[in-house]
């Protein structure tokens, strides 16, 4: 069988989507979320659209600032 795109790169933008929905729907602007992470928010927006990866430290970050369970971020629906 043959990917047409490797299982990471959709699991990232999964990922990513979930991301964006939490921090959209509590209108938190990518500058504030690359502050909470020490990064910029050209860095912050390329992981929110899955060409990097959030790295697991990361994703705790964004769940604890935003008083969700990092699991949101890996759940089928986007994150509430």
């Amino acid at each position: 069988m043959e990917l047409s795109e490797p299982v990471v790169e959709g699991t990232a933008r999964d990922v990513g989507r979930r991301v964006h929905e939490a921090i959209w729907r509590r209108r938190i602007p990518q500058t504030e979320v690359a502050g909470w992470l020490n990064m910029s928010q050209a860095a912050v927006s390329r992981r929110i659209q899955g060409f990097i990866p959030f790295d697991v430290v990361e994703l705790q970050k964004i769940a604890d600032m935003l008083g969700l369970p990092i699991e949101d971020f890996f759940r089928g629906e986007p994150a509430a």
